[in-house]
């Protein structure tokens, strides 16, 4: 009787289903359960998420080598555990399988990375040029608007190669003028979270990304009169 059930099942409600439920824990469940969800799941589920956050170790390794190989070519966002996290390794490991990204996730739009480490990030940065359709970037967990202490040590204030298509950029960047003079972040970036920028360094920032629309940072070297100054700016950048 359940299975007549899901013999049932609608293409376009598996389809829809695919869009919030995890790809991996989808397939898992439902793949091989009879012919009518296989065939849905092989040829109309084509927008796939990964989330491998709360996976145990022994899901992840299952989903790394029999799941995510298969699938891989129709995930469009995946996000990570760095070894910041209670599964510390799982970013290494899935970049070590899965080397290049860009071979196995073709159609990639977002990567979000949390609990990471400055080398989760070093090692991470090193997959994303070759990443042509990557539009999110998100470098932490942004819960707040920003984290309530910044370790200076661990932000990175040197170029990093990101690809064109990136449209949304989170990652923890001390930004000063030679940054900003050598940084290869798309004019076309809308949406921008970084940790530190100094006064002196803000207004030359906003000249040289004309299409920002959202900007979250902590200023540092700032004074009550260039406080002023800032939010009549952005107000009319913004606006």
């Amino acid at each position: 009787m359940v299975f007549s059930k899901f013999d049932s099942l609608p293409p376009e409600l598996i389809v829809e289903i695919s869009d919030y439920l995890d790809a991996c824990d989808l397939y898992y469940a439902f793949y091989g359960l009879n012919q009518h969800i296989t065939t849905i799941l092989d040829q109309q589920c084509y927008r796939l998420h990964i989330n491998l956050i709360f996976v145990s170790k022994i899901k992840f390794d299952l989903y790394c080598n029999q799941i995510l190989p298969y699938i891989g070519a129709h995930v469009i966002s995946l996000t990570l555990n760095g070894d910041s996290s209670s599964t510390p390794g799982q970013l290494r490991h899935f970049l070590t399988r899965f080397n290049p990204l860009a071979k196995y996730f073709v159609k990639l739009e977002s990567i979000k990375l949390l609990n990471f480490t400055k080398s989760d990030v070093e090692n991470l940065v090193t997959h994303l040029s070759g990443l042509i359709h990557l539009k999110y970037l998100s470098i932490g967990d942004y819960k707040r608007l920003m984290p309530l202490t910044i370790n200076t040590d661990d932000l990175f204030d040197e170029t990093i190669t990101l690809p064109i298509s990136l449209r949304s950029l989170a990652f923890p960047y001390k930004i000063s003028n030679k940054w900003i003079q050598t940084s290869n972040v798309t004019s076309f970036i809308e949406q921008l979270h970084v940790h530190l920028i100094h006064i002196d360094s803000i207004f030359f920032f906003l000249q040289t990304y004309p299409n920002l629309k959202r900007l979250t940072a902590v200023l540092s070297g700032i004074t009550e009169n260039i406080l002023q100054l800032l939010i009549k700016i952005f107000i009319d950048i913004l606006t």
